[in-house]
């Protein structure tokens, strides 16, 4: 009687674990989908790839992430699963054309997160997706760990203090100017961060494009509306939003925690 106890509770847990499981994908693959309504233009991206916690346009030419485009909210940020760091592995999604680990040995440039892995520590499969190679490109030390970490730290203060925010996280090469580290990865000459906030009042958005080079000038001298900073990156950020993007022409910094 005991053992057949026993065996109840086992298949009884294991059916639970499983419609967790099944119920924690169907979350995700929901997430992946919707953001896809926030795509940019792909201008240099030959690869589009959909992972649960992010959607990443990837460049195999450049060996570099176009753009990713994730969600944040408070309840992400305020977690407290703490999911462990891990080490750079190539996206399973791409059998080819990404950089490797490797390439960056003896560079002199950081593996700089597009999508930061803080932003994901809520979750043990979405630190993991942000330690995948399509989520990485060369960073100068003083940038990565400078002005482009003075950003995310905002980023992640703005989602406390607003709830959800779509946000678009990217870098821009400008012709005439690539320069290379090993096995042919390009290194960009600017990167920026989109953030997008909807409720049903008003949208309101801010933009950040930074020159990749050390800076210890404050944030704000890099905050600009959406449509400056398509004119500098060069493609439309929301050109999938079905609703209207005259949010795109306005910049209240009073919105926003900027430093």
């Amino acid at each position: 009687m005991k053992a057949l106890f026993l065996l109840f509770t086992l298949v009884f847990f294991n059916c639970s674990q499983a419609l967790q499981n099944d119920k924690n994908q169907t979350i995700e693959s929901v997430e992946s989908d919707a953001l896809l309504k926030y795509s940019p233009e792909r201008k240099i991206g030959d690869t589009l790839l959909v992972h649960n916690f992010m959607l990443i346009s990837y460049s195999r030419t450049l060996k570099n992430p176009e753009w990713a485009i994730y969600k944040l909210n408070q309840e992400r940020i305020l977690s407290e699963n703490n999911a462990r760091r891990r080490n750079f592995e190539p996206d399973p999604a791409l059998k080819n054309g990404t950089a490797g680990s490797w390439d960056y040995s003896e560079s002199g440039y950081d593996r700089g997160h597009i999508v930061p892995a803080e932003d994901m520590d809520f979750s043990e499969d979405a630190m993991r997706e942000s330690f995948f190679m399509s989520n990485v490109s060369p960073q100068l030390p003083s940038f990565n760990r400078g002005i482009w970490k003075k950003l995310e730290n905002a980023v992640r203060k703005n989602a406390a203090k607003k709830g959800d925010l779509i946000i678009i996280s990217g870098c821009v090469f400008k012709d005439g100017e690539l320069s290379e580290i090993n096995n042919g990865v390009a290194v960009p000459n600017y990167f920026y961060k989109i953030l997008l906030h909807e409720d049903a009042q008003k949208k309101s958005a801010i933009a950040f494009v930074l020159p990749h080079a050390e800076s210890h000038s404050n944030l704000s001298e890099f905050a600009m509306s959406v449509s400056e900073a398509e004119k500098i990156c060069g493609f439309n950020f929301f050109h999938k939003y079905g609703a209207s993007t005259e949010f795109e022409k306005v910049l209240n910094k009073a919105d926003w925690i900027i430093n």
